[in-house]
């Protein structure tokens, strides 16, 4: 249930489970088992989320790319939302 109201744009940033892995052992290391974080009742339910988004972006490559897609995706939420 959206409960903020208007006051900010809900961005909502999906990536593959491989990427999501590589990236949470490059981060943890090999000490953290990423099933058990993935497991964790606020990760099993994100996907409840999307639907609540104003703007659903992928976020497979770099930091600055992931930055730019970020910024055109917002750009082109704002463009549309004034010209409602």
């Amino acid at each position: 249930v959206e409960a903020f109201g208007p006051g900010f744009v809900h961005v909502h940033v999906e990536v593959d489970g491989t990427t999501r892995e590589r990236r949470f052992a490059q981060r943890e290391g090999i000490g953290v088992p990423f099933d058990r974080a993935e497991m964790h009742p606020v990760e099993r339910k994100v996907d409840r989320l999307r639907p609540l988004a104003h703007v659903a972006i992928l976020n497979e490559a770099d930091i600055p790319t992931f930055h730019a897609t970020i910024d055109a995706a917002l750009l082109s939420y704002f463009k549309e939302s004034k010209c409602q």
